[in-house]
């Protein structure tokens, strides 16, 4: 029996600095799980088809990273130049953290868009083997 995690849903969206400042603007979204008795292959597939309407398209999966390795990543993604997002291995054995970064201040709401619709594809897909955290730990459940 295999217990894989995944993603929760504590979507922060903070500006970096006042606009009109020159500041760098960022937006980013989290979600903490874990998802009993399916494969990382069934998450990632998962992952790829709540992203895609979004405009994401996936990169790689596995442990690379596009320009080199780095272990605990299953996949990652981007929309366009300015936004990316990643399932990786959470700081407990057991749980996936879903992470979405995004630059464009024109895109604002595209992390809370993806972790919405990460948490609502799961939720459907893998019923009750999903439990949502409020913690990278996966220690808190929500």
């Amino acid at each position: 029996m295999r217990v894989v995690a995944l993603v929760l849903l504590s979507v922060v969206a903070h500006p970096v600095g006042a606009a009109g400042e020159g500041s760098d603007w960022v937006e980013d979204s989290h979600v903490y799980a874990t998802v009993a008795n399916f494969s990382d292959a069934s998450i990632i597939a998962e992952g790829d088809a709540a992203l895609a309407p979004l405009g994401f398209q996936r990169e790689s999966t596995g442990t690379t990273y596009p320009g080199g390795q780095v272990p605990g990543i299953f996949a990652f993604y981007k929309s366009g130049d300015l936004a990316a997002a990643m399932i990786s291995q959470g700081s407990r054995a057991g749980c996936i953290v879903f992470s979405t970064t995004n630059y464009d201040e024109h895109a604002a709401g595209l992390t809370k868009s993806a972790a919405a619709a990460i948490e609502a594809r799961f939720k459907k897909s893998f019923g009750d083997a999903l439990k949502l955290f409020s913690d990278g730990n996966c220690s808190h459940a929500l």
